[in-house]
């Protein structure tokens, strides 16, 4: 990157709270030289992540297939699933590594941080904050074990979420919003004349 930007054009900062007492924003803005950031507000934070089983979920899920306007509205269906299995989000705990990977992962990198640290922010530590413990809670990307709880609790209520965003918008003029009809649905009779 310096040899195309030039090391005066490369601006790195680490994302980690105490590193950015004001926030990401302010930190970011701080970067760019913007000094006064009069009536700049934190962003409430808002979690738009899935919580771990329904992270599960759509990893099970074809949604590659779908087209774009399509796996919007799918998207928005497993989003009320996920509300409703943790309603006011998910205190689950989110880390998704246990303590050895997150420590390979971090020696995997640990020359390309130190000179990032050493030569950006004169100092031989890129992040200051320790990795979390070997005791640190890890979230269970589980589904449940038995169909009838996994139709019961994920699969029924994102099919009557898409049911709803159907009759709230109909999809115009395509079977599912977005794909484009081949013929009659397997099934169906050919309309005649």
């Amino acid at each position: 990157l310096e040899a195309v930007f030039g090391r005066d054009n490369i601006l790195p900062y680490v994302f980690e709270p105490a590193q950015m007492p004001q926030g990401p924003v302010a930190a970011f803005c701080q970067q760019l030289g913007v000094g006064d950031l009069t009536g700049l507000k934190p962003a409430p934070h808002v979690n738009s992540s899935y919580s771990p089983s329904i992270a599960e979920f759509v990893r099970q899920l074809p949604f590659d297939t779908a087209p774009d306007k399509f796996r919007a509205r799918l998207e928005m269906a497993v989003k009320a699933v996920d509300r409703k299995l943790a309603p006011g989000g998910s205190n689950a705990p989110a880390r998704l590594f246990d303590h050895p990977t997150r420590t390979a992962i971090m020696a995997a990198h640990a020359r390309g941080n130190a000179t990032v640290a050493r030569r950006y922010l004169d100092r031989d530590a890129l992040f200051l904050e320790p990795l979390p413990g070997p005791d640190a809670p890890l979230a269970e990307l589980t589904l449940p074990p038995d169909s009838a709880t996994l139709m019961r609790d994920y699969v029924a209520p994102m099919i009557r979420a898409l049911i709803k965003q159907n009759v709230d918008t109909p999809p115009k003029n395509t079977l599912l919003d977005g794909a484009v009809s081949n013929g009659p649905i397997p099934g169906t009779a050919e309309p005649t004349s």
